[in-house]
């Protein structure tokens, strides 16, 4: 359990404190993140793709695109930007991660690390001005 709580830390302070210095980015580490997390989450058990019906929509919609990028493709290379949808893949291992760190507490740390992403968005505001 203790993993799954690192892991949940890991992406919330991704998501909410440190999106504004990653910008665009944001996505992509994210899924990094999701995609660390399966084999934590298959060595406890856990199958993190064969969760319910919200991971199986996600999980199809984004083998729906690829397929969809895979066919309408005029070059190979084009199949590929389907990777702009990983985070659809992303949301099983995550929601996992998040159903398995669950404590009651959980809100006020999210406060923290919610506010510490304005800090720092602050302080880029303020790097850039002055």
């Amino acid at each position: 359990m203790a993993v799954h709580r690192v892991f949940a830390w890991a992406i919330l302070a991704v998501a909410l404190s440190l999106s504004a210095i990653l910008g665009l980015l944001t996505t992509y580490v994210l899924a990094a993140l999701a995609l660390l997390t399966v084999p934590a989450l298959l060595a406890t058990g856990q199958r993190p793709f064969v969760r319910g019906a919200d991971t199986t929509i996600f999980v199809g919609g984004f083998l729906v695109i690829l397929a969809l990028f895979a066919i309408t493709a005029e070059v190979p290379i084009d199949a590929a930007l389907a990777i702009n949808f990983i985070a659809l893949l992303a949301y099983a291992p995550i929601a996992a991660v998040f159903d398995a760190a669950r404590r009651p507490d959980n809100a006020l740390h999210m406060a923290w690390l919610a506010l510490a992403g304005v800090a720092v968005a602050l302080a880029i505001c303020l790097i850039q001005v002055y």
